[in-house]
């Protein structure tokens, strides 16, 4: 009984064993698999911003758009990058503001409106990136 008890397992092992080989390389696929993901996009903001009078730099001066944020360099230049999902014709309004007091001159603040088209992208990947939309802003600030 025992030998016949063993003997059935065997058998019953090798059937299992087939069919799990069976149905687990039938599951593989030569077709491309599906892409999980979300669209995504980058726009970039740089430019100078200078004294509206002397044309000279200004430094220091916070750059904001959205809730990103930069502050000019000592040669008037800022740069921002904002990074997004579901990318559309959209517009963002880029702040300049004087935060430092009268360390660099008193300058008013200024408030400009950046739009961005779809249609403008550059560098997309062909799948979920959509490249980036770069713009060149250059502001003259005037004293307070």
């Amino acid at each position: 009984m025992k030998k016949l008890k063993i003997k059935f397992l065997k058998k019953y092992s090798a059937l299992i064993a087939a069919v799990v080989g069976l149905f687990s390389s039938s599951s593989c696929s030569m077709v491309q698999p599906v892409e999980y993901g979300t669209p995504s996009a980058r726009y970039v903001v740089d430019g100078k911003v200078t004294d509206n009078g002397t044309g000279k730099p200004i430094e220091n001066i916070r750059v904001s758009m959205g809730g990103d944020t930069a502050f000019t360099k000592a040669d008037g230049s800022y740069g921002i990058v904002r990074d997004v999902t579901f990318p559309k014709d959209t517009s963002f309004t880029l702040k300049f503001e004087d935060t430092d007091g009268s360390a660099n001159g008193q300058y008013a603040n200024l408030d400009t409106v950046v739009k961005f088209k779809k249609s403008e992208f550059k560098g997309s990947d062909g799948k979920w990136y959509y490249g980036e939309n770069h713009k060149n802003i250059d502001i003259k600030l005037n004293k307070k």
